[in-house]
């Protein structure tokens, strides 16, 4: 695959919803079915959520629960992404029009984990989830990220692992999710 070319890429989003908030939730994932028509949304929230709360989100699109941590939600949702490659959307987030375009032209191969460079900060363990973009056959690979309740150490774990495994951390400035 050439880099810094546009590619087609088969994706979808996990809306990691850390306090379960319908409003939220109902934000960003009307922005995925306005800017995003036709693409799969899959919505992790922690275990505990209370039925009716999973109800209502359920008919807007699937809903899974993780654990407690946030790393436990994102593993979630990337053990059920849908498709090839899954964008990791915080919610309460707006999904922009064709991000999945723009990060695309620094794919080279889907050991490749990217990440938006937001506030300044192009490192992974420093830098911000919302708006990763990570390939099915990769986070398979690598595993889990560790549920720890320090969120920094969780990544730097598995940044560590999926370095050891062949992928490249990509830091990508333009792609930050508003």
């Amino acid at each position: 695959m050439q880099i810094y070319q546009q590619k087609d890429i088969d994706y979808c989003f996990v809306v990691v919803c850390i306090d379960s908030s319908i409003g939220l939730f109902k934000n960003t994932i009307d922005s995925i079915q306005q800017q995003h028509p036709g693409v799969p949304a899959i919505c992790v929230v922690p275990s505990g959520t209370d039925a009716e709360t999973i109800q209502v989100m359920e008919s807007r699109c699937e809903v899974s629960q993780g654990g407690s941590t946030v790393t436990s939600l994102i593993n979630e949702g990337f053990r059920k992404a849908p498709r090839e490659w899954a964008f990791v959307v915080f919610s309460g987030s707006l999904a922009r029009l064709k991000m999945h375009e723009k990060i695309s032209f620094y794919i080279q191969s889907k050991k490749d984990i990217l990440f938006p460079v937001a506030n300044n900060i192009a490192n992974f363990v420093d830098g911000t989830m919302n708006g990763m973009l990570v390939h099915r056959d990769t986070f398979l690979l690598v595993g889990d990220m560790p549920e720890d309740s320090d969120l920094g150490l969780s990544k730097a774990i598995w940044a560590h692992e999926a370095i050891n495994h062949g992928c490249r951390l990509k830091a990508i400035v333009g792609a930050k999710i508003c």
